[in-house]
């Protein structure tokens, strides 16, 4: 769904524009003068939706988690998202490995987006704080934030609407689970244990 509204709202609106620029620079009512300022601003247009793809692809799947594994991708996404929020984003991590098996890395870096997804975007988040920890048998990813919370009770009304449903879902596929701990006004902690297994 994200992904989706990302091409629409942005890729989508910005390759209009250039359509209707080229329209207009297509007519034989302008100048010629006019029609080398159409086609220059259509050229900074293409330029920012390749920039805009790049980002949307780089969601997707990394290229630093196949080459470099969870952490560096965990990083890297931090650090786009401080570029882009003025949400305070703190990370602490204690693993003893610097590569995870391929789909459980997968998998942990889908819900670590929509954690922050749900933080920053539904939450209102002013400060995050994320742990990854490795245990002999389990892995232990925490996001805590200091945004707006809500009613446990209206829980499973929310899953459809933040992301919360991908969560779990992705988390049962590998054998895990996750707890959230939340009420309104006193923000959000989510937990997720992986079987190292």
């Amino acid at each position: 769904r994200r992904i989706a509204a990302d091409l629409h709202d942005s890729v989508g609106q910005m390759l209009s524009s250039v359509k209707m620029r080229l329209n207009f620079a297509n007519s034989t009512s302008i100048e010629a003068t006019e029609t080398k300022e159409v086609i220059d601003e259509s050229q900074q247009i293409i330029d920012r939706i390749t920039t805009e793809i790049r980002t949307i692809s780089y969601n997707l799947v990394p290229s630093s988690l196949k080459k470099f594994g969870l952490i560096t991708a965990m990083e890297e996404q931090i650090d786009l998202l401080k570029l882009r929020n003025s949400t305070n984003i703190y990370f602490i991590k204690s693993v003893q490995r610097s590569f995870f098996d391929s789909k459980m890395e997968l998998g942990l870096f889908r819900i670590f987006q929509e954690l922050l997804n749900n933080s920053i975007k539904h939450a209102r988040a002013k400060e995050i704080n994320i742990q990854l920890i490795e245990h002999e048998s389990e892995l232990n990813l925490i996001v805590e934030d200091d945004g707006v919370g809500f009613h446990q009770e209206t829980h499973a009304s929310l899953y459809h609407g933040s992301g919360l449903s991908n969560i779990s879902s992705r988390v049962a596929i590998m054998g895990g689970f996750v707890h959230f701990d939340t009420k309104p006004g006193n923000g959000t902690t989510v937990t997720v244990t992986i079987p190292l297994v």
